[in-house]
């Protein structure tokens, strides 16, 4: 096995250079390429279940409106066509 040596090898394309790497050190890259995926792939898995938590919340919520809907303030004044002050002064 030989040691590492930065010094570039040309092929017969031009175009295509490669390092001179040895095993060890490659699995080493090969290593942490891996461990950074993991904890990239395990970052999305919490990510996911925050969601799935947050989904399964919303239909809870939703259950227990015996499916009424709520309505906010944009919702209600582009159905009752009014303006937010309109239905400030309603309200009041």
């Amino acid at each position: 096995m030989q040691p590492y040596s930065p010094e570039l090898c040309t092929g017969t394309d031009s175009r295509m250079a490669m390092i001179k790497i040895d095993e060890e050190r490659f699995d080493d890259a090969i290593g942490e390429l891996t461990r950074r995926m993991e904890r990239g792939f395990d970052d999305q898995r919490k990510r996911l279940d925050q969601l799935e938590d947050k989904l399964d919340r919303q239909y809870k919520v939703a259950d227990c409106l015996s499916g009424d809907r709520w309505l906010d303030n944009q919702d209600l004044c582009l159905m009752l066509k009014i303006s937010k002050r309109t239905l400030a002064r309603y309200r009041q």
